[in-house]
């Protein structure tokens, strides 16, 4: 998401239109990875991550609901399908317990499911007001949560095996060093693991601008992009030594080489895909990136005034390969 956003939920009629996009999506198995997979009409979806294999699962703005796929057949079904006001904006993934991390934006919250049925583990609770928990990512000690209101991170400590903590473990860790908010903007958004240990790559969606960030200690060193920047920045994906950059509303994902010496980065190529319509987070399986198609263009976040967007409106998960 970005600083277009502008909305409020509203959520009556959605879950009809969602199992009737689940029970149309059936791709033909003769043609395994398709290009385009559809996701439920309606569905509004942000966040997209991939977990066991070829298993990815979508998160919906709509509701606390998450559709899972199998990127191999393009086949789909609701794994989380819930009548609830919390949404699905970015969502992360443990391979050791098998859960899913998704941020509530608003909300302030971070919620855990067991991505084998669905089932609610935990939810733990970090603000109240002035709040958008965007996008996280979990690393070997910690699942990280991104707020593009407020300069902090929120750190959800894990032990080895992937064990949640108490809820009085969890951590509001302030953004220091490089780092500067832009007032009345969509600032902090997209989040991966860094190659350094406990170390995390964070884009500020306002200025373009990339940053090495200290988990456990908040502090940002500012990763400079020798030839360009990635203003509207949203979703991160580090993928064969390159971090790709989707950038919603100029409907493009950029690749970076980076220098872990000198802190920098340059443009490798920008990557335009005429099935892209506002890709807002990637996903990678192979040699192949996902990006989500989130169409804010035409049905904006439903926050903050937004109204529903029209339940029949299609969406998709695009399928795009890199060279490295």
């Amino acid at each position: 998401m970005n600083k277009y956003v502008i909305g409020v939920f509203s959520f009556s009629c959605v879950f009809l239109s969602l199992s009737a996009g689940a029970a149309e999506n059936r791709p033909s198995k003769t043609h395994p990875f398709p290009d385009v997979i559809k996701v439920p009409n309606g569905f509004q979806p942000e966040g997209v991550v991939r977990g066991h294999g070829s298993l990815a699962y979508v998160g919906s703005l709509l509701s606390e609901s998450i559709y899972k796929v199998d990127l191999r057949s393009g086949e789909g079904s609701l794994l989380v399908n819930k009548a609830s006001t919390n949404p699905v904006v970015g969502i992360a993934y443990d391979s050791r317990s098998n859960f899913l991390f998704t941020a509530g934006g608003p909300l302030g919250s971070v919620s855990v499911f067991d991505a084998a049925n669905g089932d609610k583990m935990a939810q733990f609770d970090f603000a109240s007001q002035g709040t958008f928990i965007n996008d996280g990512v979990v690393t070997p000690n910690a699942a990280y949560f991104t707020d593009s209101f407020a300069q902090v991170i929120y750190r959800i400590p894990l032990s080895k095996n992937g064990r949640l903590p108490a809820s009085n473990e969890v951590e509001t860790i302030p953004l220091t060093g490089d780092f500067v908010s832009v007032a009345g903007n969509f600032n902090s958004n997209g989040v991966e693991k860094g190659k350094k240990k406990d170390h995390l790559y964070l884009v500020n969606s306002a200025t373009g601008k990339l940053y090495d960030v200290d988990g456990p200690t908040g502090k940002t060193i500012e990763v400079k992009i020798k030839n360009g920047n990635v203003i509207s920045g949203d979703g991160l994906r580090l993928h064969e030594n390159k971090l790709y950059v989707a950038q919603n509303f100029l409907n493009q994902v950029t690749e970076l080489a980076l220098d872990d010496v000198d802190m920098s980065a340059t443009v490798t190529q920008v990557i335009v895909n005429p099935k892209f319509r506002i890709p807002t987070t990637l996903a990678s399986f192979g040699d192949a990136l996902y990006a989500i198609n989130a169409r804010f263009d035409v049905a904006p976040p439903p926050f903050f005034g937004n109204p529903k967007a029209d339940p029949t409106l299609e969406y998709e998960l695009v399928k795009f390969n890199v060279e490295n």
